[in-house]
């Protein structure tokens, strides 16, 4: 999603590491794709952390290559090992995540392809090419079948496993007609399946700017799976938009926002917790704080995608990536790593 064009923020120091050679940007199937990746001061004036999220390694992605950019989703296997990400120009990025000490500190072996439409084609318009959030269905993460939702043109599609590893041909998903009801550019933005409760197996999903007529909240629906299509609604937290969210295994949500306020229009991040049992047909839902930041406290840019997983140990962690709408000049493609840190559940 275009945003404002954030000002420049500061430049990480190191070497880049170029990969394996990319291949025209037309290109139909899944090609290698040459990148840098330089380490990230995410925390540069000691900022970036809370009670409940503590940096852990943060890393700059760019390329010369034109398809490379525009990162609005993610997922990530669930040994973290491996990244699935959704462009808002419909391609696929996957990579293979390193880590040093057990934090966050490569992306290898980089491939892109062209995210498919119900014809087996990527999209030629742009309206129809917007993909906004990603969301695996299995366990098996990013080498499963996975669901991706449009917001200019709103829908959501289902794509099992394809060839070179990436989705293949899209179904599609029937979504409420609400969804298509709001702000062009401004609609369903965040997708996950919700894992546990009433709803377990159905989708969920929020709009960046659907308003409900109190005008503090904007709309989310369920759907799909069994049971009728219901709306609820979640309050803002004053400038912040939501971008994506995350379903945890026990069925809570986590959610990402983004905010690029006046007067210093510097991007700014936050992270909120939605209970299970708070969505219900009709629910205004007030989320749980447990994360925020701003430039430059935090080195934060346009963050869009987000996703969880576990260490062998049992330490929840957190991913979290920018989208430079294409504006290299002005933004950038960073990723993050947090410790995630839960509050208990309240009584």
């Amino acid at each position: 999603m275009r945003r404002r064009d954030a000002p420049a923020v500061l430049a990480a120091a190191s070497i880049a590491c170029a990969l394996v050679v990319a291949k025209p940007a037309g290109a139909l199937d899944a090609t290698p794709v040459e990148i840098a990746v330089t380490p990230w001061r995410f925390a540069a004036l000691g900022g970036g952390s809370s009670d409940h999220l503590k940096v852990l390694g943060a890393l700059k992605l760019s390329s010369a290559d034109d398809r490379f950019g525009g990162f609005s989703g993610i997922v990530v296997s669930p040994d973290g090992g491996t990244l699935l990400a959704v462009s808002d120009q419909s391609w696929w990025l996957k990579g293979d995540l390193q880590y040093t000490n057990g934090s966050l500190s490569g992306f290898a072996n980089v491939r892109m392809a062209p995210l498919p439409g119900p014809d087996g084609r990527r999209p030629k318009r742009k309206r129809m090419q917007d993909a906004e959030a990603l969301v695996a269905l299995t366990p098996r993460g990013p080498d499963g079948p996975v669901a991706v939702a449009f917001e200019r043109a709103p829908r959501v599609q289902r794509h099992a496993p394809g060839k070179d590893g990436f989705p293949g041909k899209a179904q599609a998903v029937r979504a409420p007609r609400e969804v298509d009801a709001g702000p062009d550019n401004a609609e369903m933005e965040a997708l996950g399946l919700l894992t546990a409760g009433p709803h377990r197996g159905r989708f969920i999903a929020l709009s960046e700017g659907a308003f409900t007529a109190e005008g503090d909240a904007v709309k989310g629906w369920v759907f799909a799976g069994k049971g009728k299509p219901f709306e609820f609604s979640v309050r803002i937290d004053g400038s912040f938009r939501i971008t994506d969210l995350a379903v945890l295994p026990e069925g809570d949500i986590l959610l990402l926002e983004r905010s690029f306020a006046a007067p210093t229009w510097l991007p700014g991040m936050s992270v909120r917790l939605v209970r299970a049992a708070d969505v219900t047909p009709g629910a205004v839902i007030d989320p749980e704080p447990l994360y925020k930041a701003h430039v430059p406290g935090a080195m934060v840019d346009n963050m869009e995608g987000l996703a969880v997983w576990r260490t062998p140990a049992g330490e929840r962690r957190l991913l979290v990536i920018s989208d430079d709408n294409y504006a290299r000049d002005r933004q950038s493609t960073i990723l993050v790593e947090f410790a995630l840190t839960l509050p208990e559940p309240r009584p």
